[in-house]
Order: structure tokens, then sequence, then C-alpha cells
């Protein structure tokens, strides 16, 4: 389980040492999510929240997809819509072929990497560094 706490504080640090003043607050798991599904404008500029998974599918369908906005019952709190990811995870997750299903969820991460929804902070038991002006960022295959 990561340890949210360590990883804010870490994320602190790193931006406070390039300018930005950051403030950590802590919730209780159903408050956090009351603060950040419905958004974030007027509260805060990032939230921090760790998933794990050890399947392509759960993670990408649960918080990637227009039809998983929490206002719609789901977890994409940053409300990110892209029709050809939801196009993808769908055909994805109803193939049985595990070589278009892999297909399938390269294109999608293709597509969300240049989206710039976001990225992993940590992967594993490895830390990330936020990059100002981030220009190529690659990832391990077991990431979603």
């Amino acid at each position: 389980m990561l340890d949210p706490v360590a990883m804010g504080t870490a994320i602190q640090a790193d931006l406070e040492a390039v300018g930005f003043d950051v403030e950590i607050k802590t919730f209780e798991w159903n408050a956090f999510l009351g603060e950040v599904n419905p958004g974030l404008e007027g509260k805060a500029d990032m939230a921090e929240m760790a998933w794990m998974t050890n399947d392509p599918d759960t993670l990408p369908y649960l918080a990637l997809r227009t039809g998983a906005w929490p206002d719609k019952g789901g977890f994409n709190s940053g409300y990110y819509s892209n029709p050809k990811v939801d196009q993808l995870l769908e055909a994805a997750r109803s193939s049985t072929d595990q070589s278009e299903r892999a297909k399938l969820y390269q294109e999608m991460q293709t597509i969300v990497q240049e989206d710039a929804r976001g990225f992993s902070l940590q992967i594993g038991s490895k830390m990330l560094l936020p990059v100002i002006r981030l220009t190529t960022f690659l990832c391990s295959h077991h990431s979603f």
C-alpha cells in the first residue's frame, strides 16, 4: 500500500523547490471523494490518489471513461473525456483475443499520454518525480 502522507510530502518538497507554495490536506476516504469528485476548482490545484491493479482493464475502465465521471457513479474524478478512449476501452473489455486486447490498450495508453491527463508519480517502490515541461515520459509496461 502506498503511503499518501509520505507521497504528498515528497511532492510538496519537489514543488516547493521550484517555487510553488504547497499545503497538504488529508481526508478520510469518503470525505476525500466528497472533495475531489465534484471537481477541485476553487478548492485545490491537484489531488493525489493511489490505485493498484494487475489487470489492464480495471483502472482505465474505472478512471478514464466518460461514463465513469463521479456524477455517473464512477471514479473519473479528473472528468477526462475522449470518445476514442471510450471506444477502445469498450472494445478491449469485450474482446477475448489477448493479442487484440493488448493492441487496443496500447492505443488507449498512447492517446491518454498525448492528452496529458496526468501521469504516475510512483510505480511499485520507485518514485518518479514530476518534471516541468515534460517532453517524453516512458513507463513500465506494468502500469495500465
